[in-house]
């Protein structure tokens, strides 16, 4: 992709009736960008079409996606736009900041509201580039672009985020020492500045990390899914060591941390099971979680909680059970057989088999449906026949509110 060709007609607006030939297509075949090359022989179809592709995977990330550039690199490593919202939220207070390994130019975006100062940092002339076009295409004046090795960046400003680069060579990296640059030569810019967050892959093992610097960890989700470790030092890292932070789909946040009380408490299963949201579980603040609401644990090693009340407030994912008996695999078999049950949902704790070669000798065959829950509650197994229930939204303030309701992240967004 021929970045600054393809920065050049889309400023010109050259491209308009190209792109009207191409609004709301997914696939393209060899004889249509054929057509397209010859009809349009002054514009780069190849990398407009390349585009096209990459801002329709971008609508799953970020509102007004068909505005901006990506490379396919910098569409994998973009945070998310509710992530991004968030760390703007941390940094809202601090006049001078600065985004180091910017990329594309989301975080940035998110992070300039037109008053404060940022310092864009990125050591890719080419993606440097598309961040300019992408903070111009939302009016953004407040930046100033640097090309240069985020570790050597001695400005002297308030904050500073950085997202290195955690896919070198197509692959993932997920060490410390892997990223780029290693995060051991990015947290020596702390000679020069105290606060920093810097974001880090949902994956890494954090206690391997090894540093005399004292930081924090924010373990962040979005609508149920883990995006990301955030590591944080100076007025940017939080008392608590660990924090969960939730965000609803709604935008709402909620915390969990790990100097909030908990207990550890054993019982037989009720009648609902919660499943805690996948930040609680990876900070290690389930206890915390049960603890808040009252819940207790089916196995005291196992993320899996129950109670014979339902709560809507509740940041996890609830399941009714409808059913429940000791786990035979030949006994569950021809359970599903005489049910007719052939789209059978598995979820499984502390089972001795993949869920792959559960179901490889369970053959599930017919047209009925359901989800089964297989777990150690104690040296045995029990199946568990549930119903998943679908809250509508999530509650703001559940767990400590220091985010007013009125501050929802999809307030923010331009």
């Amino acid at each position: 992709m021929d970045i600054y060709r393809l920065i050049d007609v889309l400023r010109s607006g050259k491209d308009s009736s190209f792109q009207d030939e191409i609004r709301g297509k997914k696939d393209f075949s060899i004889n249509e960008i054929t057509r397209l090359r010859k009809k349009y022989p002054d514009l780069p179809a190849g990398d407009l079409i390349s585009l096209h592709k990459l801002r329709l995977r971008a609508e799953k990330k970020f509102s007004n996606a068909d505005k901006f550039i990506f490379t396919d690199k910098s569409l994998q490593q973009a945070t998310p736009e509710p992530a991004a919202e968030y760390h703007a939220l941390k940094l809202k207070d601090y006049p001078r900041k600065a985004d180091l390994c910017c990329g594309a130019g989301m975080d940035l975006i998110a992070m300039c509201d037109g008053k404060n100062k940022v310092t864009a940092v990125d050591l890719d002339p080419e993606i440097l580039e598309i961040a300019k076009y992408n903070a111009k295409v939302r009016n953004i004046k407040n930046i100033t672009f640097k090309c240069q090795k985020a570790e050597e960046f001695a400005d002297k400003v308030d904050a500073v985020f950085c997202d290195p680069d955690r896919r070198i060579g197509n692959k993932r990296k997920i060490r410390p020492e892997d990223l780029s640059p290693n995060l051991y030569d990015l947290l020596k810019i702390s000679k020069y500045n105290k606060n920093i967050m810097i974001k880090l892959s949902p994956a890494m093992n954090y206690s391997v990390i090894k540093t005399d610097v004292g930081f924090g960890l924010e373990f962040v989700s979005s609508g149920g899914e883990l995006k990301e470790i955030l590591l944080t030092l100076g007025s940017l890292k939080d008392k608590a060591r660990k924090k969960a932070v939730i965000i609803s789909s709604e935008g709402n946040i909620s915390y969990l941390r790990s100097n909030d009380p908990g207990f550890k408490s054993v019982s037989e299963p009720g009648k609902y099971l919660y499943e805690p949201d996948p930040a609680v579980i990876r900070a290690g603040l389930i206890e915390q979680d049960a603890f808040k609401y009252k819940l207790n644990f089916i196995n005291e090693n196992i993320a899996l909680l129950t109670s014979d009340f339902y709560r809507e407030d509740m940041t996890g994912t609830w399941y009714r059970t409808e059913e429940q008996f000791p786990y035979n695999l030949r006994n569950l078999k021809k359970k599903l057989k005489e049910e007719k049950i052939g789209d059978l949902t598995v979820k499984t704790r502390g089972f001795h088999m993949t869920v792959e070669d559960l179901r490889k000798k369970l053959k599930p065959e017919g047209k009925n449906k359901k989800t089964i829950f297989i777990v150690r509650t104690g040296k045995s197994f029990e199946v568990f026949v549930i119903r998943r229930i679908d809250k509508q939204k999530h509650l703001n303030c559940v767990f400590q509110p220091e985010i007013n309701r009125n501050e929802n992240l999809k307030n923010r967004r331009r």
